[in-house]
């Protein structure tokens, strides 16, 4: 890679000196089309501070890299990172210190946006973890407040913990589709482990909630099938004496 950037900033010389490209090689490689900014490989930048530069990243669900040509100083930088793609990754980050650095200013600190939403995260993953618990033991209520209603009313109302356990499995999918790459299940843990752990959580405690009413609710329907028909149910029962307390209270 410094070998390659040498050339690059050589203008097609190689760090012994001997020409592998031709200046006007380089020149166009620099040069971006009209109403672009990216030429071939390399993206035009004009920051507000300093003089231009020449780009090119590279990131996948597993690893992310820049490089950078400084052509009025000299200057080539690259950096890899083990890190995996995120909103702002890291060798981004570090690169644009680099370059403060070789134009005499001091960097100013600066961090992924996932350092600063992962506290979030956490609560979000820790919330999801109690809801699921608070779920599972009240699954029993839940059934037995359905019991007697339509079925088709109580499998309704478990639909929506449906959806964490979509988002989970097609995490990867979502990845690909908003930064256009493609990657299993077990890379994006490399990208956003604090997003994988909270869709995971939440996709497990769904799916612990839907087991649970699930087995209460065939539990309850399947002791109203083996009530006899002459027997009423304990909630009718007690209206019925209640009624008949009533009416014997009005005629004495």
């Amino acid at each position: 890679m410094t070998r390659w950037l040498i050339t690059q900033n050589g203008h097609g010389k190689a760090p012994d000196g001997r020409r592998i490209v031709s200046s006007r090689s380089i020149e166009t490689m620099w040069t971006a089309p009209r109403g672009s900014s990216y030429g071939m490989g390399w993206s035009a930048y004009k920051p507000e501070h300093g003089p231009a530069r020449l780009q090119h990243s590279g990131w996948l669900l597993t690893h992310n890299a820049m490089q950078t040509l400084i052509p009025a100083t000299g200057y080539g930088i690259a950096v890899v990172a083990n890190t995996g793609m995120s909103l702002e990754d890291d060798s981004a980050l570090i690169a644009e210190g680099l370059v403060e650095l070789s134009e005499g200013r001091t960097p100013a600190p600066s961090a992924p946006f996932t350092m600063t939403a992962d506290p979030v995260l956490a609560v979000l993953t820790l919330l999801s973890l109690v809801l699921g618990v608070r779920g599972v033991i009240r699954a029993r209520g839940w059934a037995g407040r359905r019991s007697g209603r339509r079925l088709w009313r109580g499998v309704l109302r478990l639909v929506p913990y449906g959806v964490p356990v979509v988002l989970f499995l097609t995490l990867p999918d979502l990845f690909g589709l908003l930064l256009n790459r493609r990657g299993t299940l077990e890379q994006v843990t490399y990208a956003w482990f604090a997003l994988y752990v909270w869709l995971a959580t939440a996709a497990l405690a769904s799916v612990a909630v839907v087991v649970a009413r699930g087995f209460h609710l065939g539990f309850h329907l399947a002791r109203t099938r083996r009530r006899p028909s002459g027997d009423a149910p304990p909630r009718t029962e007690f209206l019925l004496r209640a009624t008949a307390g009533m009416a014997s209270t009005r005629c004495e």
